[in-house]
């Protein structure tokens, strides 16, 4: 059955024997979907009625004795409001459907094909449908859809209702109805929604499925696609996908760090085999300052024979002249690849290692012939490293952190810097001023003037709130001759308030500060106490950072919640398990009740090393100056 064979099989039994019955007796069924009708709606039906009269009878269904009117809601409602105090002397034609089958029937090809169901209402009739019995088949034949569109709007149904009136009032759109939808969770439903109703974050899809599913790891995580899905549901993890399968979600990402672990491990110990002095895995790739620190030694490639490589040559020249057969093009392929061959020797192998690392998209990244710090004298020696010259980095004290995760907590700093400017117009336009008007150099400046906003979004970290303001680019659009002018005097018709605000967002954009470690910016950290910038303000420890600590750190992580050394049986278990206990120690309020009082405040205000911010010094009165 489709939507045309419905509307077709009402108008066919429109001929049956019509009753006419006072309004008054009428009332609208639970089966029509269209429960709500706006009143704009009502009295266009209502004037249209007035001019060219009732040209259709009603649809009914007969309910203990009731007359329900399953096809022509709004025309019901229009009669009534065109009859006033009149109900009980004003009657309406109606037929009576023959069953509830035919009536459902009814019910949805008319409406179906007439004004569009509210999304809301839609999930309600679907739902309806359901409960009566009906399997997807027969809703998405009833109302002229799709099976995978009755399965999303039925997902749907399963959201709290709040997130329902919320959908029918339109103060969310569909798409973000569908965001919520990818969490099983009334409770967790609710409270997010009630945490970001109103915000920038709350009219966006993908902001709410971030912070629902801040626990798990998104399909598009790097050690997701090194994983791989099979491999990680071979292993029994399980997968969340949203409404609409576009997005999904790895449900326990200790299970994938360990997945990720043991492919890692396995590559290396694969490489171990080639027989180097030694191999090291790490999920970071190696950037730019750390391969400083390694000399190089580089692959042999192939050298062809003397009558081998005559050969080539020949065979060469016959394909430049156009002259080679298929054979000739087959068997000069097959030298080329003999040349692409390179090889390390065992000597070079001797003094070099690998390093093995996960890219920032999934896939494995080998690097060959490293030579440590202290093994390039030896490696210069045996003429297989060049010999290093100056002063090498081999004493210089490596962070606490891998580079990578360096940069991200940088950033994520940054961001509650930027934060809190937003809320300092003053200090925005004295920092302004002060870089505008002093020389400084660039490197102990911690604001651009250029135009260029800082990059202040870590490349992996599902804890972090932005605030909307810093990620808006409307005043910076790129603009020429003409277009610049009237830019100009536009932006000066703006109130002083606006001008102000636009001048504060647009320096916090500006504003980059790096980690608190010996070689910090005084000044970029006097602008971070100034602000009184609060790091857990925009950013919670979740899963995603907590993996990329070592084991060792995640039991200071937790003594430093605590007050004490971590328990025997904490400091012996496995790291999944340390990093699935510290995220429901940060994000979930149940599992921190057995805290006393002073360790739920150090867990309220804990960053890792080098991201705290000094306090603010006390404001001076009058008194206390004296």
């Amino acid at each position: 059955m489709n939507k045309q064979t419905d509307i077709a099989t009402f108008n066919e039994t429109a001929h049956r024997d019509q009753l006419s019955v006072p309004l008054a007796d009428l009332t609208l069924s639970p089966l029509n979907p269209r429960q709500n009708v706006s009143e704009e709606d009502i009295a266009s039906m209502a004037d249209s009625i007035r001019t060219i009269s009732l040209i259709q009878p009603l649809g009914a269904h007969l309910t203990d004795g009731r007359y329900e009117i399953v096809v022509g809601g709004r025309r019901l409602r229009a009669l009534k409001r065109l009859a006033g105090e009149s109900l009980e002397s004003q009657y309406a034609p109606i037929i009576v459907a023959k069953d509830e089958a035919e009536a459902r029937a009814w019910a949805a090809a008319e409406n179906i094909a007439r004004i569009a169901l509210h999304p809301a209402d839609e999930v309600n009739a679907y739902a309806q449908m359901a409960e009566s019995g009906a399997d997807m088949e027969m809703i998405a034949s009833a109302f002229g859809v799709t099976k995978r569109h009755v399965a999303g709007r039925m997902k749907l149904a399963q959201l709290p209702a709040l997130i329902l009136d919320a959908l029918r009032a339109d103060d969310i759109t569909l798409d973000v109805a569908a965001a919520y939808a990818i969490c099983t969770d009334p409770e967790r439903i609710t409270q997010t929604y009630q945490l970001l109703s109103g915000t920038h974050a709350g009219a966006n899809p993908d902001a709410i499925k971030r912070r629902l599913m801040q626990d798990r790891a998104s399909g598009e995580h790097r050690l997701a696609r090194f994983v791989g899905r099979a491999r990680y549901e071979e292993a029994g993890g399980t997968i969340t996908e949203d409404l609409f399968g576009e997005d999904l979600y790895f449900d326990d990402p200790a299970l994938l760090t360990e997945l990720a672990e043991a492919r890692l491990a396995a590559e290396c110990v694969s490489i171990e085999s080639e027989g180097w002095k030694w191999v090291e895995g790490d999920f970071d790739t190696l950037d730019w300052t750390a391969m400083q620190r390694f000399g190089r030694t580089y692959p042999e490639s192939v050298i062809l024979e003397e009558a081998e490589e005559d050969r080539y040559h020949a065979l060469l020249e016959k394909i430049e002249d156009g002259e080679a057969t298929p054979e000739d093009e087959a068997a000069f392929a097959d030298l080329e690849a003999q040349l692409a061959v390179e090889t390390y020797t065992d000597e070079q192998k001797v003094h070099a290692g690998v390093f093995v690392a996960v890219t920032h998209n999934g896939t494995l990244q080998v690097t060959r012939g490293l030579v440590r710090p202290e093994d390039r004298a030896e490696a210069a020696k045996a003429g297989v490293c060049a010999t290093p010259h100056g002063n090498t980095q081999k004493n210089k004290p490596q962070g606490p952190y891998s580079a990578a995760l360096m940069r991200d907590m940088a950033a994520i700093r940054t961001c509650a810097v930027q934060t809190a400017l937003l809320q300092k117009p003053e200090l925005a336009l004295d920092l302004l001023t002060f870089a505008l008007s002093e020389w400084v150099m660039v490197d102990h400046l911690p604001v651009g003037v250029t135009g260029k906003e800082a990059n202040g979004m870590p490349e992996q970290d599902d804890g972090l709130t932005v605030d909307e303001r810093l990620t808006a680019a409307e005043y910076r659009t790129p603009l020429h001759g003409a277009d610049a002018a009237e830019a100009f005097v536009a932006f000066r018709a703006k109130s002083r308030k606006q001008r102000n605000a636009i001048l504060t967002e647009t320096v916090a954009k500006l504003v980059s500060v790096g980690l608190a470690l010996k070689a910090s910016n005084p000044l970029a950290e006097l602008i971070a106490t100034l602000c009184e910038a609060d790091i857990r303000k925009v950013w919670t420890p979740t899963t995603s950072f907590l993996d990329r600590l070592k084991s060792a750190q995640l039991d200071d992580v937790l003594s430093d919640i605590t007050g004490a050394p971590v328990s025997r049986s904490f400091a012996k278990s496995s790291k999944r398990d340390k990093v699935a206990r510290l995220h429901a120690l940060f994000n979930n309020p149940v599992d921190q009740r057995g805290l006393a009082p002073e360790a739920k405040a150090r867990l309220a205000a804990w960053v890792p090393e080098g991201m705290q911010i000094a306090p603010a010094a006390p404001k001076q009165t009058a008194k206390n100056a004296a």
